[in-house]
């Protein structure tokens, strides 16, 4: 269980590092896409509406997992 705590907080600390435009990333090889979103927890008002590129992933998945 520490094992998990730690690697929790690691990604939290190199993600947080990490600039992107969105909160969204694609993954991809040859045969498939994977698109991974962060969350946010408590948007504010100006968070609204989501980047085009949350809607876009939801509109070319196959399967979406929550």
């Amino acid at each position: 269980m520490k094992k998990i705590g730690l690697s929790i907080v690691f990604f939290i600390i190199i993600s947080g590092s990490a600039y992107a435009e969105t909160s969204l990333w694609r993954i991809q090889n040859d045969s498939s896409t994977l698109f991974l979103g962060g969350t946010i927890h408590v948007l504010r008002t100006s968070d609204y509406p989501l980047p085009k590129e949350f809607h876009k992933a939801y509109e070319d998945s196959a399967v979406v997992i929550f």
